[in-house]
């Protein structure tokens, strides 16, 4: 329904959609839609209502308590406290992920990497796991990406 909201710019039927997300439990959220876009809908309406980015947050951390091996869910949740400069804590979002998802998988690699090097953690550890997220998806343009800025960092700090 939100979906459809936003494609036909239909305020009313965007706030109402928010309104019934809102007062649904995470575990009811997550049972209409495993895939995990409500979530992604509720934070990123919490963020443009100009609410505590820290609210914002909270959103992504109820869907990680109600669907605890969901990486995608702890993949936005690392993109968001990366974003906030939070960077151990997306560090610890990300810690023992694994996946079958390649996709999955690198995202996850390359956002532990960044966090650990932008966190101030081991540069040869941070870079170890964006160099894995290549080696998982050599064809993805975000890893080479996030390899030359973590190759660029290296080089700046020494």
């Amino acid at each position: 329904m939100a979906a459809v909201a936003i494609t036909s710019s239909d305020c009313d039927l965007i706030e109402a959609t928010i309104s019934e997300l809102n007062t649904q439990s995470p575990e009811t959220i997550y049972h209409n839609d495993p895939a995990g876009h409500s979530d992604l809908i509720l934070f990123l309406n919490s963020l443009l209502t100009d609410e505590s980015e820290e609210s914002a947050i909270q959103i992504l951390e109820s869907a990680i308590i109600s669907r605890p091996y969901d990486i995608v869910a702890r993949n936005r949740l690392a993109k968001a406290l990366i974003a906030s400069g939070r960077y151990e804590d997306a560090g610890s979002a990300l810690e023992g992920v694994g996946s079958a998802d390649g996709e999955v998988l690198s995202e996850s690699l390359r956002l532990r990497g960044v966090a650990d090097i932008v966190g101030g953690g081991d540069d040869t550890v941070g870079m170890g796991l964006v160099q894995k997220s290549v080696v998982v998806r050599p064809w993805d343009a975000a890893s080479w990406e996030a390899l030359a800025w973590a190759r660029k960092v290296q080089v700046d700090v020494e």
